[in-house]
């Protein structure tokens, strides 16, 4: 590997078997590839298998929903199933959805060393894939880069689904700077003809913000517009019992105080697995 880097080689998937190497948990394995920058992405399926994210997405139309999943809670879950309803609509009769919990590197870091808690990582993922969903690891900080590698993989619709919270920042010009084209490469990049957005509301006591109750100023404001009328940036129909008052954040502190009301905000299987096993630091 001397003197190699990712724009000579990338190797996008590893994985062992054999009675030698029983002891090597491949997703560990795979994470150590993004890690290390060796690959931008990996995956693993539902039975927590390392897969080839170009073999797994042949002919599939990808749905991706970014998160901690420190634990995997009922709202993520419903999010995922409204969202897959929602995308539906936009897919030909017959064509396959693909369901993802992104991770990004960044998210599972424990410390500025760069060290990832294994441990938190694994309880992360075996919770993701006892609900059926399929687990993808990026280094990707913006939802272009994202939906730009997904696009290497498939010719189907791409969909990315966001909390309504995100627009601002998603519409912020300074996390375009780097690019020479700004904001505007970025949206080429993150809208081509087959890809969109699909928004789950915020809600606090005060208010529900949504894609269609976002208005951002100026030019920025027209380019927004632009893309709601063109269906680019759609709500997720049916989120008006959807709610976002919990966060993973506040669920880890109820596992790690023992307070048992975390019981109830988080999927059967999920939950089962967590009590059984004491992930999360649960009490």
């Amino acid at each position: 590997m001397d003197n190699l880097n990712n724009r000579r080689i990338e190797i996008d998937m590893i994985r062992m078997s054999g009675e030698g190497v029983s002891h090597v948990d491949n997703r560990l394995a795979a994470l150590q590839l993004v890690s290390q920058s060796h690959t931008e992405a990996v995956m693993f399926d539902s039975s927590g298998e390392v897969r080839l994210l170009s073999d797994e997405l042949f002919k599939a139309a990808p749905l991706v929903l970014r998160g901690t999943f420190r634990p995997i809670t009922k709202t993520n879950v419903e999010i995922l199933e409204k969202s897959r309803v929602e995308f539906a609509k936009r897919l030909d009769e017959g064509t396959e959805q693909k369901v993802f919990a992104e991770m990004t590197m960044s998210g599972l870091l424990k410390d500025q060393d760069g060290d990832v808690d294994v441990t938190d990582f694994l309880d992360r993922v075996d919770t993701i894939t006892a609900l059926g969903y399929q687990v993808l690891i990026s280094n990707f900080t913006l939802f272009h880069q994202v939906k730009s590698y997904l696009r290497t993989c498939t010719r189907q619709p791409i969909a990315m689904v966001v909390g309504a919270s995100l627009l601002d920042k998603i519409f912020d010009e300074k996390y375009y700077e780097d690019l020479g084209g700004g904001m505007l490469e970025a949206f080429s990049r993150l809208f081509d003809s087959k890809a969109q957005i699909l928004v789950f509301p915020y809600k606090t006591e005060q208010s529900c913000m949504t894609a269609g109750s976002f208005f951002p100023g100026g030019a920025i404001g027209s380019l927004y517009k632009y893309l709601i009328e063109a269906n680019k940036i759609t709500d997720v129909s049916d989120c008006d019992d959807l709610d976002t008052s919990f966060l993973s954040k506040d669920i880890r502190l109820m596992l790690e105080s023992g307070d048992e009301q975390w019981k109830e905000l988080v999927p059967e299987a999920a939950r089962d697995m967590i009590v059984k096993k004491k992930l999360f630091g649960l009490k």
